[in-house]
């Protein structure tokens, strides 16, 4: 049975400044907290260690007005600037650097703002064995013959999140850092198969036992629902503990996600970052996720004796002894 290998050590980066954590308990509820750093892998790892993730904007038009937005908050101290570190220097040797580069807010005017990081106030998660499963999907799943896969097309599941239409967040960039997140295993993905086709799955970071999850997709009808249960089962039985799905939608809340104060969850993270989850690989059967349902103890007891005819003992045993 293969795992997924453990998590190695998280690269140095702007995030590391000291005042970066403390800031984050009391940022802004909703909107950017920080700007910049860039999508590398430091950058990206030591935001999400952080419970910041991006949320960049694909439109062309739209980026430049939140660049310009961020720019203002930034030169005012509303939010700090994280400074770029180039990954040559992101080891141990570059840690000086980091957090002088990710000082005060507004200290280097030209310090690019891409990407906007978020981290809302409450947070909405879900831990593994939390999923609110419908009788439906339940008696879908027993009778499926689709398989789940870890890991085995993950860019791919990237794209297939991206969505067609204005104010896309999965830009070209994005998909970039996550696919290099994925190489040096940090990112994630669950494929649902129906066959040889792929009809759905989901994506994220892991920090540890939280795991970050960013989008899921489906082409089937709830494959998107059985790559999250999927994911809760192999995330759970590694010893996971909480699923973060970033906010609150009532799609989500359908399926038991809910929200935690921002504080609560940071903490949380803090705790179980650098722990061990390391999930199964292997190709699994969707049918197990729903196995057939034991009898209840009405359906094993056994049946009642019929009444006897009159004038004989109700329990012939009895009567003899």
């Amino acid at each position: 049975m293969g795992l997924t290998p453990p998590l190695p050590e998280p690269p140095r980066s702007g995030w590391d400044h000291p005042l970066i954590e403390p800031y984050l308990e009391r940022a802004a509820a909703y909107g950017p907290v920080a700007a910049g750093g860039g999508l590398t892998p430091p950058a990206l790892i030591g935001a999400y260690r952080r419970g910041a993730f991006p949320w960049p904007a694909d439109d062309l038009a739209e980026a430049a007005e939140l660049r310009g937005a961020l720019r203002a908050a930034a030169a005012r101290g509303v939010i700090p600037l994280i400074g770029h570190v180039p990954e040559r220097t992101a080891g141990a040797a570059g840690a000086a650097a980091a957090a002088g580069a990710a000082g005060a807010a507004g200290d280097s005017p030209g310090d690019d703002v891409d990407p906007p990081w978020w981290c809302p106030d409450p947070r909405t998660v879900l831990a593994p064995g939390e999923m609110r499963i419908r009788r439906s999907l339940v008696i879908r799943m027993r009778n499926s013959t689709w398989t789940s896969t870890l890991n085995e097309c993950f860019v791919d599941v990237v794209r297939a999140c991206r969505r067609d239409g204005p104010h896309q967040w999965i830009t070209e960039q994005l998909i970039e850092g996550y696919a290099r997140l994925h190489a040096l295993g940090w990112a994630h993905s669950v494929e649902i198969w129906d066959g040889d086709a792929l009809v759905g799955g989901m994506y994220g970071v892991q920090v540890g036992r939280v795991f970050m999850g960013e989008s899921m997709f489906h082409r089937a009808s709830d494959a998107s629902k059985v790559a999250l249960v999927d994911f809760l089962d192999r995330f759970g039985r590694a010893g996971g503990a909480l699923l973060d799905v970033q906010l609150t939608t009532a799609h989500l809340t359908t399926l038991g996600a809910r929200e935690v104060p921002r504080a609560e969850f940071l903490a949380t993270l803090r705790a179980v970052r650098d722990d061990e989850a390391r999930m199964v690989c292997d190709r699994l059967p969707v049918s197990r996720l729903a196995p057939p349902r034991k009898p209840g103890p009405a359906e094993t007891r056994p049946p009642r004796r019929p009444p006897a005819p009159p004038g004989e003992p109700a329990d012939p045993g009895r009567a003899a002894r």
